[in-house]
């Protein structure tokens, strides 16, 4: 999902930049950002971001980021 995307499922919701980006974990300009096209988001804050925007406004959902698999000693 672009970051216009983003933008227009946020706009449907009635939401402000800074309620998404703080309910996803981002800072404001961060979401500013990508919704204005100057960063790319990643898949996990993609993701994130459009469950969050997608589901009624009354569920919360937590969805843990991991960004490597942990290795072991072998």
């Amino acid at each position: 999902i672009s970051g216009t995307d983003l933008r227009q499922l946020r706009l449907r919701t009635g939401r402000s930049q800074r309620d998404v980006a703080a309910a996803v974990g981002l800072p404001a300009p961060v979401l500013s950002a990508y919704e204005r096209g100057r960063r790319q988001p990643g898949v996990d804050v993609a993701a994130v971001s459009y469950t969050h925007l997608t589901l009624p406004t009354t569920h919360s959902v937590y969805i843990p980021v991991v960004a490597a698999p942990l290795q072991t000693k072998t």
